[in-house]
């Protein structure tokens, strides 16, 4: 969204970037890993040829060469002496030469020449540890053991010269040979100091402070020498040798980018030198941390190149590049951005200088000191005079004199936020209180309706027919001939939409950004709405752009920019060098080349890469028959890996052959790397696949394939001769085949009898059976099976899984156990479980199963049955229980056993503790007897008499 107030711009551009050691958005790092082996293995050197090409010195992988698209690899199967490399260097002849442990190889037009001290008798020994190129073909080599070697192709006699032995420089080994601006060759010698050759003779550095020991060599564009041994740096200019600050790691290489800055490489990763001297890392990334450095190079593009023990590391120029300050330092106004495809853009500085972009740096205008520009404009009718907005003033001046022309005064509390210039000259203000004219030095409230309310506007563009589109928080209006049309009142899905921003296209096309709404764009009564799902970003836009060549750009709230040319959608975030920070301002110079101001991160320049990607075809079929699908494969390759392989599209096309039109048959651009195609007739046809990289360059030379369509069988004239044949075979073949149709119906009528007998057999006895195919993982079962598991047969696919969660719960471990020892062992299982329905109900059931196995020993398969053994089970559990009560009640019963002393006379029983107890007592406590108490018609007759006896038998009888 942009700033409310003019109060806000002015902060925003008040605040001094100040500049670091390296910018956050310098290089885009990441591993180059094309071919796989860079990624592998420990790079011990990087240059760059006069092509442009990249090779890279590997340890163990050879010689690697990267040009473009195209990566080749000279290993020894290709002639190297070994594949353990310690240099390379590029001679004027084109030649790349290499050093290694096993001797030197010389690379020309693809052939390899290998010397070492088996071919060539002058080489001390194999191992090369470094090399220079010189001029008209020259190369000296950096050998072991203290020796500099020279090649010189034009003396064929004494091509190989012992140009600096041991003899002077002891036995230390050579690291590093230079050839600096004024022709003298200078040696780093391990232990042995610094040598110079100036032509006449080698002799030994021992100017003061010059170091002892060096094992590297660098000379800057002014001419200052540098040499280091470990993490120590001396320096040599024209006031002799000094020593830098010592670096926290041994450094291995220092290069110097085109605006002077020293980068250094080393075992603590990529440092910057700083304007005091000091060392800064490079942040490399989280995925690449800080690796050990061996080689560093910049190329000729600005891109930079790591040799690292963990690979080859690439950093590309962004394609969006930052400018965040002047050349001198003094931060930019990112607001105060102004430019045209036919004007190089404008910006103002903090302390009031007007620049214009020249040669890629900021060159002062004119400058106003004490002024802090919010806004600047180009009048189109007058080019040499700029209109400019600052806190409480909108000022007109003429950029050639850097005089004032017009100063107009407003009060803050109209909150400006910008400058608009009609096509009828008038210049506007717009504010968050209304737009305004400036007229006769002071403001007018536009439109010329004293009841038109001053809203808060947020964008205002002017169509080609002079009418003014005009975004509001709440709506959109167009203004045309003092006329106010709401937007909403035609198309009422515009109610309440919340607008950022309007932008008029060339071709009359109205596109709108919303602060949650996505896009909408007005092509004459048509109101188009798109949103994520069609390919933007986000739909929560700031500011929308047409640009000259027709993308519409959109900004996002933080998610970056899209845009959107020829049905094609491309994000721009982080990952391409672009802040997560709103757009404020769009300009483009030159065509292709765009401009955005941003809130806090300073200006950004996008300048699309101009060269297209290569197509490969990785697979395709030579034919197809008809009805058939055929498949393709292809991938693409962007130059230098600009827009990196996944990010590429692809677009392709399959058209009889000579039926193909330019532009015609393409599919739109996507992501896919996979075609299925197909024809409508048979005859040759043409496949032909193209890449897009993110710039929008699509390959000029689609990669193709001729695939032949075939027809039916029927359709060729092999078919016609064997037909009559075969008719005749068929006609003699028809009765066969009704006998044998005739048989296979008795045959299938009985076997669907028996697998119906069999079907019954099984559901009387509750038994079923199973198969299971352990290399296809496939189970059949019969439709027994379900009806014991409470399934449906109709809807149950059988699966080894559906069958363990039928099992019950506790039974499932035993269960997996049983069938894991008969897949692995061979052992058939036989066990009884529990399952569990669906409707909740537990039934028990009885596995028994044999195994298959093939002619290595393996089980290949296992089969067997499912028996109900619920209601077994049951009876089973019954009569245990019943024979569980009858112990029980064995257990209770109490009897009387052996001599029990009883009394003669008074019947009391003696018990085992010698007491003497009632006998109904005893009787009681020794079983289940109870006594009820009578007499006997005896003892009635002793005890009552006889007259007694005879009324009381009488009383009965009544």
């Amino acid at each position: 969204m942009r700033p409310k107030s003019i109060r806000h711009l002015i902060v925003l551009c008040a605040v001094a970037l100040a500049p670091t050691a390296v910018s956050a958005h310098e290089w885009m790092f990441r591993q180059y890993d094309e071919p796989e082996s860079l990624a592998d293995n420990r790079i011990n050197g990087v240059i760059e040829d006069k092509d442009g090409s990249i090779w890279v010195a590997t340890w163990g992988t050879g010689v690697v060469g990267i040009s473009r698209v195209t990566v080749r690899t000279y290993t020894e199967a290709q002639g190297m002496p070994g594949d353990w490399v310690y240099c390379v260097a590029a001679a004027a002849d084109g030649a790349i030469w290499a050093g290694s442990a096993d001797g030197l190889a010389r690379i020309h037009q693809g052939a390899v020449t290998a010397y070492t001290q088996t071919n060539t008798p002058q080489l001390p020994e194999n191992e090369i540890w470094c090399l220079l190129a010189l001029p008209k073909g020259r190369m000296c080599a950096g050998v072991g053991h203290g020796y500099v070697l020279l090649f010189d192709p034009a003396q064929p006699a004494t091509a190989w010269q012992h140009w600096l032995s041991p003899a002077l420089l002891g036995t230390n080994e050579v690291h590093d040979l230079l050839q600096a601006r004024d022709g003298t060759i200078w040696a780093a010698a391990q232990k042995g100091g610094l040598w110079k050759y100036d032509g006449m003779a080698w002799e030994r550095v021992n100017e003061a402070g010059a170091p002892v020991s060096a094992n590297g060599l660098f000379e800057d564009m002014d001419g200052t020498l540098y040499a280091w041994d470990g993490a120590l740096i001396s320096r040599r200019d024209a006031n002799g040798w000094t020593d830098l600050p010592a670096l926290s790691g041994a450094v291995h290489g220092i290069v110097q980018s085109a605006d002077g800055r020293l980068f250094a490489g080393g075992e603590r990763g990529l440092l910057a030198q700083g304007s005091g001297g000091g060392w800064t890392p490079v942040d490399l990334g989280y995925a690449l941390g800080t690796p050990f450095i061996r080689s560093v190079l910049i190329d000729r593009n600005n891109g930079i190149w790591l040799a690292c023990s963990e690979g080859l590391v690439q950093g590309v120029a962004p394609a969006w590049q930052q400018f965040t300050s002047t050349r001198d330092g003094i931060a930019l106004c990112s607001s105060a951005l102004y430019g045209s495809p036919d004007t190089p853009p404008y910006v103002a500085d903090v302390s009031g200088r007007i620049l214009q972009f020249d040669q890629g740096h900021w060159r002062v205008v004119t400058e106003f000191p004490g002024r802090v520009f919010a806004r600047l404009l180009l009048s189109p009718a007058e080019p040499e005079s700029m209109w400019g907005m600052t806190s409480g003033t909108v000022l007109k001046f003429n950029l050639n004199t850097g005089q004032l022309e017009t100063e107009v005064p407003y009060a803050p509390s109209i909150e400006a936020n910008d400058i608009f210039l009609r096509q009828n000259g008038q210049t506007n203000l717009v504010s968050l209180t209304g737009l305004y004219a400036l007229e006769n030095g002071g403001l007018r409230l536009l439109p010329e309706n004293d009841a038109y309310p001053g809203k808060r506007i947020t964008g205002v563009a002017e169509a080609s027919d002079g009418s003014v589109y005009v975004c509001y928080e709440q709506g959109a209006e167009r203004w045309s001939d003092g006329h106010v049309e709401r937007l909403e009142d035609r198309f009422p899905e515009l109610d309440r939409v919340h607008f950022m921003d309007v932008s008029v296209a060339p071709d009359g096309a109205v596109w709108f950004a919303t602060s949650g709404e996505g896009a909408y764009v007005l092509r004459g009564d048509s109101l188009h709405h798109l949103e994520r799902e069609d390919g933007l970003r986000s739909n929560r836009i700031a500011r929308v752009y047409h640009s000259k060549d027709g993308t519409v750009w959109f900004s996002s709230r933080r998610r970056g920019l899209t845009s959107l040319r020829d049905g094609r959608w491309v994000h721009y975030t982080t990952l391409q060098g672009l802040p997560n920070n709103n757009a404020e301002m769009f300009c483009e110079y030159p065509e292709g080349a765009l401009w955005l101001s941003t809130a806090n991160e300073g200006i950004y320049r996008y300048q699309a890469d101009s060269e297209p990607p290569t197509t490969m075809i990785v697979s395709a079929p030579t034919e197809f028959g008809h009805k058939q699908n055929g498949l393709v494969l292809f991938s693409g390759r962007d130059v230098w890996n600009s827009t990196m392989p996944e990010d590429l599209v692809y677009s392709w096309r399959f058209l009889p052959i000579g039926g193909q039109e330019a532009g015609a048959g393409w599919t739109p651009f996507s992501k896919q790397k996979v075609a299925f195609i197909n024809g409508e007739s048979p005859g040759q046809y043409l496949f032909q696949v193209r890449a897009a990289d993110l710039a929008r360059n699509v390959d000029p030379f689609p990669a193709s394939t001729d695939i032949r369509l075939t027809p039916p069988i029927w359709r060729t004239p092999a078919f016609f001769v064997p037909t009559t044949l075969l008719s005749l075979i068929a006609l003699m073949a028809i009765g066969a085949w009704l006998n044998v149709q005739r048989a296979e119906r008795r045959a299938k009528r009985e076997l669907e009898a028996s697998a119906a007998s069999l079907e019954n057999a099984q559901r009387i006895a509750h038994l079923g059976n199973w198969e299971w195919e352990l290399n296809t993982g496939r189970l059949r079962w019969s439709a027994e099976i379900c009806r014991i598991f409470g399934l449906d047969s109709a809807t149950t696919e059988p699966t080894p899984a559906g069958f363990l969660q039928a099992v019950h719960p506790e039974d499932r471990e035993m269960v997996d156990q049983y069938f894991s020892r008969a897949a692995e062992e061979g052992v058939p299982p036989a066990f009884e479980h529990r399952i569990l329905r669906p409707n909740g109900e537990v039934r028990h059931v009885r596995e028994q199963a044999e195994v298959g196995i093939n002619s290595q020993g393996k089980v290949v398969r296992i089969f067997g049955t499912v028996a109900d053994i619920t209601q077994v089970k049951l009876n089973q559990q019954e009569r245990e229980r019943l024979i569980e009560d009858l112990k029980k009640a064995l257990a209770d019963v109490k009897t009387l056993s052996g001599l029990v002393p009883i009394c003669a006379h008074c019947k009391n029983i003696r018990d085992d503790q010698g007491y003497w107890r009632q006998i109904e007592i005893y009787v009681r406590e020794h079983s289940h007897a109870e006594f009820s108490h009578s007499i006997c018609p005896t003892c009635a007759k002793e005890l009552y008499g006889e007259h007694l006896l005879e009324e009381r038998e009488g009383r009965s009888g009544e």
